[in-house]
């Protein structure tokens, strides 16, 4: 297994797991001290309570995988790389606030269009919003409950200087798995799941 980089983050608010909106910043800066552009894909194997180092091998054991990343992009990266995070023993040891609903303030959920939009709040992280859009819409379709993102998919850098988030949902498997596409200023770039525990 080959080291990359051991990151160094915080809990968000009162969570007692590293956040994946913190998670997916520290392997969008990874991604492009590698010269490889952006994160194409990550998904969430479970929480991480400690924390994590950065490897560019699958782990022997894949009950130690966090969650595994595709990194891509750039012409310098020919092909995807892929990356793995697993923890390490040293405990999180820092919190910082997080206003989950100055977030999402200003949002506005569609259930009949199965949506939700806002206005971009640049005090905030894109990543950010887009995480707390999408809880605020799987609570406002399916019910509330303890929604954890599981995955986002992206074609391209997501675009900070954008303007406008819309999601749209596309599909909810057994109450469960929800899914949808992510657009900004009207134009998709990515598509999110939330997993219900």
């Amino acid at each position: 297994m080959s080291f990359i980089e051991s990151l160094v983050l915080k809990f968000k608010g009162e969570r007692a797991y590293l956040h994946g909106t913190d998670i997916y910043q520290a392997l969008s800066s990874v991604a492009e001290k590698q010269g490889c552009g952006h994160v194409k894909r990550v998904v969430f194997r479970r929480a991480a309570i400690r924390q994590l180092d950065v490897v560019d091998q699958a782990p022997v054991d894949p009950a130690v995988v966090v969650a595994q990343a595709d990194i891509g992009g750039f012409e310098s990266c020919s092909a995807s790389r892929k990356l793995w995070l697993i923890e390490r023993d040293d405990e999180v040891s820092e919190r910082y606030g997080y206003p989950e609903d100055q977030v999402v303030a200003g949002s506005v959920v569609s259930e009949q269009k199965k949506s939700i939009t806002k206005h971009r709040n640049k005090e905030f992280l894109l990543i950010e919003e887009v995480v707390a859009m999408h809880k605020k819409l799987c609570n406002a379709l399916f019910g509330s409950g303890n929604w954890l993102f599981s995955q986002l998919d992206v074609a391209e850098r997501l675009d900070d200087g954008a303007e406008e988030i819309l999601l749209v949902n596309k599909s909810c498997l057994s109450g469960r798995l929800v899914v949808s596409e992510v657009f900004l200023d009207q134009e998709k770039v990515a598509t999110i799941r939330f997993v219900r525990s």
